[in-house]
């Protein structure tokens, strides 16, 4: 029996394709939550993401399916948390000035608005949030670490 070179290139191209497929499903099974064409960036299990809209990005709890920062304007992923600033209009005059710190390991939030209450943003499953212990309202920016601070300053420039 002749094996000719057209047979051995479709058996390499098959072990490609199926290297490629088993490494991308490997790669993919720990996310609960698919990304879109628009996302930025996700971490772990994709509950979190940053979503690209026109000229603007924002982070979204795509379980709660809840845009939790409609301006992000910078983050940063040290460890199991990542932190994030950014601003949340509130009417044509006010906008909340925030910083957010998402640890990883459990996908909890916690929310700092610099100056203007968070009773006052417009996040519809907040409450729902706060029941099943994902969200943490701070309300106090002594709240974070120097080394915390640090970031969020570095974050700023």
């Amino acid at each position: 029996m002749k094996i000719s070179i057209n047979n051995i290139l479709v058996i390499v191209i098959i072990i490609l394709i199926s290297f490629v497929c088993f490494k991308k499903a490997m790669i993919n099974r720990d996310k609960v939550f698919d990304a879109g064409k628009d996302t930025v960036e996700y971490w772990g299990d994709g509950e979190y993401q940053l979503l690209r809209d026109s000229n603007k990005i924002s982070l979204f709890n795509c379980q709660y399916h809840e845009c939790m920062l409609p301006f992000v304007d910078g983050w940063n992923k040290l460890n199991d948390c990542v932190y994030v600033i950014g601003r949340f209009p509130i009417n044509f005059n006010d906008i909340a000035r925030v910083k957010i710190k998402i640890n990883l390991s459990n996908n909890i939030i916690y929310y700092y608005s610099e100056n203007i209450s968070f009773s006052e943003l417009n996040i519809v499953y907040a409450n729902s949030m706060l029941e099943n212990g994902k969200l943490e309202i701070i309300d106090n920016y002594d709240y974070f670490t120097k080394e915390e601070k640090q970031i969020y300053s570095s974050l700023v420039n």
